[in-house]
C-alpha cells in the first residue's frame, strides 16, 4: 500500500474541513478524495449508497494513491455508529488509499490497509463482513423477528392491529440495525492483526 505525507496522515486542514462538512449530511452521501499532499482531487455527492469511487478517472485513481478518502454514511437509525462496509475497504485496497475514514454525526472511524496485505486479506475480511451483513438481513426481515419471538409474544402481537404490527416491526429493525453497527465495528477492531489493517473509531 503506499504512504501519504505525514500531513496528510495528520488530517491536514483540508481533509480535516471536508470531514466535518461531511459529517453533517444526513441525507446524502458524501466522498472527499485528496492526495498524499492532502490537495482534494475530486468530490463526490449521491443517495444513500449511491457514490461509487469506481467512477474516478484513470488520472484520479492515479493521483488517490497514497491519499485520503472522507465519506459518511447516511443510513438513519445508525447514522452515529455504522463505519466501513465491504466496498469501502475493497475500494481503500485498489486505489492504495493511505487511509479512508468515515464522519457521520458525532462518529469518526479510520481505516488503514498496512503495507504487507495482500489480496487474501482484503477477501478474508470481506467474506467476514459478508458474513455478518446476511445473518443482519435475515434479522430484520418480517420472518426473521417473528422467529426471533417466543410463543407468547407471537400471539401477543398478533392481537394488535395492522399499525401496531407495523410499529413493532420498524422498532425492532431501529435496535437491530444498532446492534449490527456495533457488531461491525467491534469485527473490525477483532480482526485487525489477522487481516492486516489498522481501524480505529470514536465519538467527538
Amino acid at each position: 500500500m503506499g504512504k501519504a505525507s505525514s500531513n496528510a496522515l495528520r488530517g491536514g486542514g483540508r481533509a480535516r474541513s471536508a470531514e466535518n462538512r461531511i459529517a453533517k449530511d444526513k441525507d446524502f452521501e458524501n466522498f472527499a478524495v485528496f492526495d498524499g499532499e492532502n490537495r482534494l482531487i475530486r468530490g463526490l455527492k449521491g443517495g444513500q449508497g449511491s457514490v461509487d469511487l469506481k467512477n474516478l478517472t484513470p488520472e484520479e485513481r492515479e493521483r488517490a494513491k497514497g491519499g485520503i478518502a472522507v465519506h459518511n454514511h447516511p443510513s438513519g437509525v445508525a447514522f452515529n455508529l455504522t463505519s466501513f462496509s465491504r466496498t469501502d475497504l475493497v475500494t481503500a485496497y485498489e486505489l492504495k488509499l493511505a487511509e479512508i475514514r468515515v464522519a457521520a454525526g458525532t462518529f469518526r472511524a479510520s481505516f488503514k490497509w498496512s503495507d504487507t496485505a495482500t489480496k487474501a486479506d482484503v477477501q478474508g475480511l470481506g467474506a467476514v463482513l459478508d458474513r455478518l451483513s446476511a445473518e443482519h438481513q435475515a434479522r430484520i426481515s418480517n420472518r426473521g423477528i417473528l422467529e426471533s419471538l417466543s410463543a407468547d409474544r407471537r400471539q401477543a402481537l398478533s392481537r394488535r392491529n395492522r399499525e401496531g404490527i407495523q410499529r413493532f416491526f420498524n422498532k425492532t429493525r431501529i435496535s437491530r440495525s444498532q446492534e449490527y453497527a456495533r457488531l461491525i465495528n467491534a469485527t473490525l477492531t477483532q480482526n485487525a492483526r489477522k487481516y492486516n489493517y489498522t481501524f480505529t473509531h470514536r465519538n467527538i
